[in-house]
């Protein structure tokens, strides 16, 4: 039998990664390069160093609450020099009773990974605020203090404080499950009025911008995004899902869960989420179109320098919270709902010229990713919140966006871009019936513009004079029009080449256009 000292280094590199990217801050397990591992097989073979090593990488994966696929198995067990199948799967079960039982999870007293918790205080301290919440008694800071400190064992800071308040409203929120739509709004808004204001910071809730969405937002949101046809079998997906108050609506058991953070991720365990992962939602999720609904709240901040922009499907995307999105977007069904919040811009008031230039379009950092959107996606909606009013108790205060999107267009529309500033629509929501009545009662007020194409001769000379005076912005609307037309158009160096093409005009146009908003999307 082969051992593991000649194989190929790039598998162990493999296995490696995938503890890196799933296994690194796990809720069960400290985040280590081994752990002691004691594998008994059923007929009492003593394990060679290879059987042991091949069941420590199953124990990283599986603690990490992802499946073993057979590729992976079939990976590891070659490197391994593990040929028969039926040690693999000898070996696989070992691996699998070396997790503890979900029972023993639930009541473990090490539920987080920096700081020893009795899951019996954490339901104590969890049901108290419910109750109180119920009874409408403002629940400040001295509050939670006072009920922390008769309540817990052990010093627990204000970090760990915040998450179980949130908890809190997540049970608080499921006692009105069965209210008409306004009693339960109001219901929410005043358990969000009586939360304690979260200005307590650590260096991952500055660095990662975890600012949770308000409970009576995620309802909302969450309540637009569930169709009469939705049966028990909803499959819902957030990929930036914190403590879970956007999806505290949804049967857990339905709910595809990811977060980054580790006290949050262990967290979304402790309630007994089932499918929860920790990948960074800026990259490529392993699922197709297979989530009925998509809810997310990423986080705000543009990318580094050292990261740069994305290129994305061919479109240049700065801000992080634009790239989460996509990536979430790339999940959903095509007959799917979507409901996204983005980040906004700092003060009390509407300012139309932080997303609108001087004609009404979109620009800057908004401009590609609104014109992606609108190419691809059936938007029902944009919607600006006052964040002042109605986001500051979470610790945040900027200017929000909430996206809906209702399924998925056919096929890539080029043609169509986002409408132009409207002050009838484009204007800042202020309270939460005012939202819902705009999210549940408009019946979509977003429809795309298309083009209105010029004659050939007037946009020829547009385009010489947006090339010559190198105004960017203006030469690639002309130059997209154009070509939709079936034009040629080719920039080489300081010369302009205008020739007409050859192609059918409807394919010719959905091509071009494609790369028209790479080629503006990288200038």
């Amino acid at each position: 039998m082969l051992t593991c000292t000649n194989m190929d280094r790039y598998v162990e590199l493999y296995a490696d990664s995938l503890y890196q990217a799933q296994v690194k801050a796990a809720g069960i397990f400290k985040a280590k390069k081994s752990y002691e591992v004691n594998v008994v097989l059923a007929d009492e073979e003593t394990p060679s160093k290879h059987h042991q090593q091949f069941v420590e990488k199953l124990v990283k994966i599986l603690a990490s609450g992802s499946q073993l696929d057979q590729p992976t198995i079939n990976k590891l067990a070659e490197f391994y020099g593990i040929t028969d199948q039926e040690t693999v799967n000898k070996l696989i079960e070992a691996a699998k009773a070396q997790l503890p039982d979900p029972a023993e999870k639930r009541n473990s007293t090490k539920i987080f990974k920096t700081i020893n918790i009795d899951t019996n205080e954490i339901d104590t301290f969890v049901k108290t605020i419910t109750e109180l919440a119920n009874t409408g008694e403002k629940v400040n800071r001295a509050k939670v203090k006072e009920i922390a400190a008769r309540t817990f064992t052990t010093d627990v800071d204000d970090r760990i404080l915040r998450e179980l308040v949130e908890l809190a409203q997540m049970q608080f929120h499921k006692l009105y499950f069965d209210l008409d739509a306004a009693k339960h709004l109001h219901n929410l808004w005043q358990a969000y009025l009586g939360q304690p204001t979260f200005l307590y910071r650590d260096s991952n809730t500055s660095i990662m911008q975890q600012f949770s969405t308000p409970i009576y937002i995620g309802w909302i949101m969450s309540y637009w995004c569930r169709r009469q046809e939705y049966k028990s079998n909803v499959k819902v997906f957030e990929p930036s899902a914190g403590n879970g108050l956007l999806v505290a609506y949804f049967n857990k058991d339905n709910c595809w869960l990811n977060e980054l953070d580790p006290v949050r991720n262990d967290i979304l365990r402790y309630q007994g989420c089932k499918n929860v992962s920790m990948l960074d939602a800026s990259r490529p999720f392993n699922y197709g179109r297979e989530f009925d609904i998509v809810l997310t709240n990423p986080p705000f901040y543009a990318t580094t320098a050292k990261q740069g922009p994305v290129i994305y499907a061919g479109t240049r995307i700065v801000s992080f919270d634009h790239i989460c999105a996509l990536r979430a977007l790339d999940c959903l069904k095509d007959n799917g709902r979507a409901a996204i919040i983005l980040d906004g811009v700092p003060g009390s008031k509407y300012t139309p010229g932080a997303y609108f230039d001087e004609n009404g379009n979109y620009y800057g950092e908004h401009k590609n990713f609104m014109n992606y959107i609108y190419s691809h996606y059936k938007v029902h909606d944009v919607i600006s919140l006052d964040g002042h009013k109605l986001y500051a108790r979470q610790g945040q205060a900027t200017n929000l966006r909430i996206v809906l999107i209702d399924g998925r267009l056919p096929k890539p529309d080029f043609t169509l871009y986002p409408p132009k500033y409207n002050p009838d629509i484009d204007y800042l929501v202020t309270t939460p019936k005012e939202l819902y009545d705009r999210i549940m009662e408009s019946p979509g007020r977003r429809e795309a513009d298309r083009f209105e194409f010029d004659n050939e001769e007037k946009l020829i000379g547009q385009l010489t004079t947006y090339f010559n005076q190198k105004n960017m912005d203006k030469f690639s609307d002309t130059k997209a029009k154009l070509e939709a037309l079936g034009f040629r158009i080719k920039v080489d160096g300081k010369k302009l080449r205008i020739e007409h093409g050859k192609k059918p005009k409807t394919e010719f146009s959905q091509l071009i256009l494609n790369e028209i908003r790479y080629f503006h999307s990288t200038n």
